[in-house]
């Protein structure tokens, strides 16, 4: 099966899906609201704390906070430039806020005076093309394609507690899921029979491939603990070699601890991008962005399609994305505007009454 990468672009914001074997595996997004610079790439930074009895130094670029570890931590003074590279995106583990991660590069060249990016990181189309570099690109404009992948259902699962599990031994026999909770500090993945009566075997190698990719489409990193089904000691050798088979696709080449003596089997992702869920989180910005998303589609359809044309096209949205659309929004909005040939009209969600007409509405 072909790989395929599909790209929805919106004005400063775009969602890159990679499916390969007809699965979501990765989802990324390019958000130009975010002044952060992002994993990969090159910044030059000024120090602004030592911290020498931990090696840690923190510095500050352009106003977003980041810090690293260096054995030269003695060495170093507040108001020093630094060359380094975007190791990991700043997250929040449930206790604190962990800034920007940076990993310092040699450097014997003169650095600028002030904090800046250097070389941006890999676009969200150059981090899919990076994984699949003979995938087929299809560029999204109308939202068929997203329909027809039905990415946004694979989005939902991957942001969710239970996943059904559907291959290998389970395929032909649904109600077995895995559980999975991401408490501070640790992942805790759980293998659930459910209804399927699968044996243990075979309910644990049904786990291993699913579970793995959640952890690295949801961008899991850390310490991760699974409880798999109590197995055989040969049961046991059999998971870890299934393990070690399949977390050969993970970039960031995780860690495979294998088993304690409680039989739990453990192993540990290095953190790079931050996780999906918090680039899916609902807000009034992800309200707009999706009404300024049914506007274009409704546009680029309606070029096929003359009956859709014409004054009166209407999206629902709720006041809270009404107001970014006005606000923070307006640039897109305009960006998007200033291709139609017809005016959409917005309907606030609780201005909505009995006497609109229902049927034209893009939602």
């Amino acid at each position: 099966m072909v790989d395929t990468i599909i790209v929805d672009p919106l004005p400063g914001y775009c969602r890159v899906a990679l499916y390969r074997d007809g699965i979501l595996e990765q989802f990324y997004i390019d958000d130009n609201d975010d002044p952060a610079p992002r994993p990969g790439a090159i910044v030059a930074a000024r120090i602004e704390q030592v911290f020498s009895n931990h090696n840690r130094v923190t510095v500050d670029i352009g106003g977003v906070k980041a810090s690293f570890r260096s054995k030269r931590a003695k060495e170093r003074l507040p108001g020093q430039m630094v060359l380094a590279q975007v190791r990991a995106d700043a997250r929040h583990d449930g206790i604190g806020q962990k800034p920007l991660q940076l990993q310092e590069l040699p450097n014997d060249a003169p650095l600028p005076p002030q904090s800046c990016i250097l070389s941006p990181a890999p676009t969200a189309i150059e981090r899919a093309q990076h994984l699949a570099p003979d995938a087929e690109i299809l560029m999204d404009r109308d939202g068929r394609i997203w329909t027809e992948y039905d990415i946004d259902s694979a989005l939902s699962e991957a942001v969710g507690m239970s996943v059904a599990l559907t291959e290998g031994p389970a395929k032909n026999k649904p109600g077995a899921f895995i559980h999975i909770s991401t408490p501070p500090g640790v992942a805790v993945i759980d293998g659930d029979s459910g209804a399927s009566r699968l044996l243990p075997q075979a309910l644990a190698e049904s786990m291993v491939k699913p579970l793995l990719r959640q952890l690295y489409l949801r961008q899991i990193g850390g310490v991760t603990v699974i409880d798999f089904p109590r197995l055989s000691h040969h049961g046991r050798e059999a998971i870890h070699q299934l393990m070690r088979d399949a977390a050969r696709k993970d970039p960031t080449k995780p860690i495979l601890y294998g088993w304690t003596k409680a039989g739990i089997y453990t192993l540990a992702r290095q953190w790079s991008l931050r996780p999906l869920a918090l680039d899916l989180v609902a807000s009034a910005k992800q309200d707009g962005l999706t009404a300024l998303r049914a506007i274009r589609n409704h546009h680029h359809l309606s070029l096929y399609h003359p009956h859709l044309q014409g004054e009166g096209a209407k999206v629902r949205l709720s006041t809270a994305a009404f107001a970014w659309l006005n606000d923070e929004g307006a640039s897109r909005r305009d960006a998007i505007f200033s291709e139609l040939h017809f005016l959409p009209k917005f309907v606030v969600t609780d201005a909505i009454d009995e006497g609109d007409d229902q049927d034209n509405i893009i939602s």
